[in-house]
């Protein structure tokens, strides 16, 4: 399938230049011209050099010319003083509007990872619906599930009833005071422990073994031994903070994570495909640094002007990118300064992402819309079942509509009508062929029919024409032919949980850019819109 193609970005190229330029500042045209005249001393130097060479040589012959002071000098004056004015023209400007950068991460903009953190709890229940259940709706049947559902549940009533009855002056000195106090320290003590070693069957055991993960410091192989499941990307991406120039984690994960690096090459991503996806990443680089040294540089700005104004330090970074701040208690202290705090955030976010919603929005897509499409593409030439709509369901626990296939994803987030009629085409034949692998199946070996585990990994290799399976299933005409094509699926059968372990990490990337889009949309609105 050839490369999506976003339709809100084809829609703002009028907008572009008038992006760029509230964006730019003047030291970027300021180091360009430095740039040139640093690259011009070379050549300004030689002729000079050579002009004075001339001169000395007719002194010498006793015409009118230079001295052999005034031949030496003169190059080294003429290319020496445009060397120094390009460089003070290049560096010095950007080197004065990097201190307000400077203040901004030294006031805390980097822990604007704590406020990503503070999206735990609902980001693990996005990553339950949309890849973790799906591991464990194929181990255990929905009495399992229930079960131990209601197990937690009744655990953690318990310890609640527990706590209820401890001494009064404990639960003061607490601060437990009615029942929700109580249950969010029951839940405490639940996630000081996992639920077991495997893949939890209930959305409640992942939250309680995902919460013990996170909240305690493990390498990550004896985490992924401890709970059953490996976390790793996630807990990535949580060490990145919102509108901090650090927040690249995605982008590193798909450039360089050894478990990506296994799908693409099992995928069939090639070199070219690569060069492809290149202006989309270097766009997306450039728009994501011009944006965040906006930020960071009215951050900074608006830090030294509020603590300079009401007399003290404590006014950071958070204080402006940190929804709710403004009626924190400690502001009681400043009267006037919660005002402050929304005019001065209002102005340093739409300063980066423009005077509406929708512009901010846009903005946002050039930053990090790059990430979803390489993390879709992938999946879609990796994971069958994310193009033939079988992931769809309804939660049976909350009872909402889990929608998770290609073409709703390329809808939500704004693609062209080709690129979904071209994915629609690549679906239906992509259902055509999974139809006729599992009728092969029922006729040579159909017991694998009956092991889930086994004909997801038979599914993922047909999908991605593992050694040229898909061709041969074509291809392949006698008895001997069918003979070796089996054993090939036997191979892929014991494989199964190489298969597992690429599929479930790829997923969770590739939610992980949903979240990460979704989530700096959503401040944003909050924060000025």
């Amino acid at each position: 399938m050839r490369p999506f193609v976003i339709r809100r970005a084809r829609q703002s190229w009028r907008k572009l230049p008038k992006d760029f330029l509230r964006l730019a500042y003047a030291n970027d045209l300021l180091s360009r011209l430095g740039t040139l005249i640093m690259r011009a001393s070379p050549k300004a130097t030689f002729w000079t050099a050579g002009i004075m060479s001339s001169g000395y040589l007719s002194n010498r012959l006793g015409l009118p010319g230079f001295s052999g002071l005034e031949a030496l000098v003169a190059p080294v004056v003429v290319g020496g003083g445009l060397l120094g004015l390009g460089m003070a023209i290049r560096f010095v400007p950007a080197v004065l509007s990097a201190k307000w950068v400077t203040v901004a991460e030294a006031c805390d903009l980097n822990l604007m990872e704590d406020y990503r953190k503070s999206q735990i709890p609902a980001h693990l229940n996005a990553l339950w619906d949309k890849v973790f259940f799906y591991e464990s709706a194929i181990r255990y049947s929905p009495q399992e599930r229930q079960a131990e559902q209601q197990e937690v549940r009744d655990l953690h009533d318990y310890i609640r009833r527990q706590i209820s009855v401890w001494d009064r002056d404990v639960l003061t000195r607490l601060e437990v005071g009615g029942q929700a106090d109580q249950d969010a320290l029951a839940m405490a003590v639940l996630c000081e422990r996992a639920i077991g070693h495997i893949q939890e069957k209930s959305r409640e055991g992942f939250l309680i073994s995902s919460l013990y993960a996170l909240h305690h410091a493990l390498p990550q192989c004896s985490q992924a031994h401890t709970v059953g499941f490996r976390l790793n990307l996630y807990e990535d991406l949580c060490d990145g903070g919102y509108f901090d120039r650090g927040d690249t984690k995605l982008a590193q994960q798909y450039a360089g994570n050894s478990l990506l690096a296994d799908v693409q090459k099992a995928a069939g991503l090639t070199w070219m495909d690569r060069l492809k996806q290149l202006p989309a990443s270097l766009a997306a680089r450039w728009w994501f640094f011009l944006v965040t040294r906006r930020i960071a540089t009215g951050v900074g700005q608006a830090v030294q002007r509020l603590n300079s104004k009401y007399g003290t330090d404590v006014f950071n970074s958070q204080a402006f990118l940190w929804p709710g701040q403004e009626t924190a208690p400690w502001l009681d202290a400043f009267p006037g300064s919660a005002d402050d705090i929304l005019t001065e955030r209002r102005s340093i976010v739409r300063a980066a992402l423009g005077n509406d919603y929708d512009s901010a929005c846009a903005t946002l897509d050039r930053m990090f819309l790059a990430c979803f499409e390489f993390a879709t593409d992938l999946r879609a030439r990796y994971d069958p079942q994310y193009c033939d709509g079988s992931l769809d369901y309804i939660a049976q626990d909350t009872g909402e509509t889990i929608t998770n296939n290609l073409q709703a994803d390329l809808k939500r987030h704004g693609y062209r009508l080709r690129s979904i009629e071209e994915a629609e085409r690549y679906v239906q034949r992509v259902r055509r062929e999974q139809a006729d692998l599992l009728g092969r199946l029922a006729g040579i070996r159909p017991a694998l029919l009956e092991d889930p585990l086994a004909l997801r990994a038979i599914k993922i290799a047909f999908h991605i024409n593992h050694n040229g399976m898909k061709d041969r299933f074509r291809t392949c005409g006698s008895d001997a032919g069918w003979a070796s094509w089996a054993r090939e699926i036997d191979a892929i059968a014991a494989e199964r949980e190489t298969y597992e372990r690429r599929l479930v990490g790829l997923r969770l990337h590739h939610q992980l850019t949903v979240l990460l889009l979704d989530g700096y949309k959503e401040l944003a609105r909050m924060l000025a819109y």
